[in-house]
C-alpha cells in the first residue's frame, strides 16, 4: 500500500529545491552588507567556500541556508506538539506531524524570523489539527491555518524585503495586479518566467511548474483527486475570462496558487469524499481566488482565504453530492474514519 504522506513529500520536493536554487541565484549581492542576515554570516564563519563551487551548487547551498534552519525549527515545534498530544491522549504520534511542518515551511517567507515561524505553526497545529483529534479529522489544513494566522496577526512580516533588502517585497500577484500586465511585461516580468520560477522569498511557491508537476505525480499515484485540480483550473479559466482584468493564464503562475492547489487543496483529510464533490470543491476554490483577487488587488495573495472558505463548505458539498450520486472510489483519506 502506498504511503500518501511520503508521496506528498516526494511530490513537493522539486518545488522546494527550485525555490532554494532561485533564491540563491537572485540573492542581491548588497543584502549581506545592508542587513544582518545571520544565514550569510554563518556561512562565512563556517568558511564554506561557495565561490569555489559550480554556480548551480552554490546557488542551491545558499538557498538551503535559509530553508534548513526554518525547516528544522518548525519540525522541532511540530514534534513537540505531536508528542504532547500523543502523551495526553495516550495515542501514537500523529502520522502527519512531519509533512504538515514541511508544507508550512514552504508557504512562509524563507527570511521569516524563526520564533514567528514557530508561533504561526503552533497556532495551526493546535487549533487546526489537534483540537479536532489529529490527521483525518480536522476541517482546515493546519499548515494553511498557520499561514493565515501569520498573515492576519503579523501582516508586515510577510513582506519579503523586510529582512532581505533587494528581494521581492510583494508576491508576483500583488505586483501584476497593481501595476498591470503591460507594465510587468515591460519590466521583464513575463508569464513564462513566472510559470517556470522567478520569485524569491516563499520557496515552495517560486515555480508554478514544479508545483503542478507535483500534482500530476500525486494524481498518477492515485493519491490526489484529479477532480480538484481540474475543477480549479477550469474555474480559473471561465471565471478569469468573465470578470478578471488580468488574462486567466496569469492567475495560474501568480502567487502561491499552484503550490496550494497541488499540495494543500488535495489534502485527503479536508477534501470531499465523492467524485462530484471533488470537482465542485476545486471549482469553488478557483472561483473564489478570482473573486477575492479582483475584490482586493492590493492583497498580496488570495489563495489562502479562498481555500479556507472552500474547505468550510466541504460538509455541505459532500451532503449535496451524496444525495445526487453514489459515493466515489476516490483515494482513501489519511486517517479518516
Amino acid at each position: 500500500m502506498k504511503d500518501p504522506l511520503r508521496q506528498y513529500f516526494v511530490a513537493s520536493l522539486p518545488a522546494a529545491l527550485a525555490g532554494a536554487w532561485i533564491l540563491g541565484d537572485r540573492l542581491p549581492p548588497e543584502s549581506a552588507e545592508t542587513a544582518a542576515i545571520w544565514q550569510l554570516a554563518l556561512l562565512d564563519r563556517l568558511q564554506i567556500p561557495l565561490g569555489t563551487l559550480p554556480n548551480s551548487l552554490a546557488n542551491l547551498a545558499l538557498g538551503a541556508s535559509f530553508l534548513i534552519p526554518l525547516l528544522l525549527t518548525v519540525v522541532l515545534v511540530s514534534r513537540i506538539w505531536a508528542g504532547i498530544f500523543a502523551r495526553v491522549r495516550n495515542r501514537p504520534l500523529d502520522p502527519a506531524w512531519f509533512l504538515s511542518a514541511w508544507l508550512y515551511s514552504l508557504l512562509i517567507p524563507a527570511t521569516l524570523p524563526l520564533h514567528y515561524a514557530a508561533i504561526g505553526y503552533s497556532f495551526g497545529a493546535i487549533f487546526g489539527c489537534y483540537v479536532f483529534g489529529g490527521t483525518g479529522r480536522y476541517i482546515v489544513n493546519p499548515a494553511l491555518l498557520g499561514v493565515a494566522f501569520l498573515s492576519i496577526s503579523y501582516p508586515d512580516l510577510l513582506a519579503h524585503d523586510r529582512y532581505l533588502p533587494g528581494s521581492d517585497a510583494l508576491s508576483s500577484w500583488a505586483f501584476v495586479a497593481t501595476e498591470g500586465v503591460e507594465t510587468a511585461v515591460s519590466t521583464g516580468v513575463s508569464w513564462v518566467a513566472l510559470f517556470f520560477g522567478s520569485e524569491t522569498g516563499v520557496l515552495g511557491t517560486t515555480s508554478a511548474l514544479a508545483s503542478l508537476l507535483g500534482a500530476v505525480y500525486l494524481i498518477a499515484r492515485k493519491i490526489a483527486s484529479i477532480g480538484i485540480v481540474a475543477g480549479a483550473l477550469v474555474a480559473i479559466l471561465i471565471t478569469g475570462e468573465l470578470i478578471s482584468e488580468i488574462p486567466w493564464q496569469w492567475h495560474l503562475a501568480l502567487g502561491n496558487f499552484a503550490f496550494i492547489l497541488a499540495f494543500i487543496a488535495t489534502d485527503p483529510t479536508t477534501r470531499p469524499t465523492t467524485t462530484g464533490g471533488c470537482w465542485a470543491y476545486g471549482a469553488l476554490f478557483g472561483v473564489l481566488i478570482i473573486v477575492l483577487r479582483m475584490a482586493d488587488p492590493n492583497n498580496p495573495e488570495a489563495s489562502v482565504p479562498a481555500l479556507m472558505l472552500a474547505s468550510l463548505c466541504v460538509p455541505l458539498i459532500d451532503y449535496i453530492a451524496d444525495a445526487a450520486a453514489p459515493r466515489s472510489k476516490a483515494p482513501e483519506a489519511i486517517g479518516r474514519d
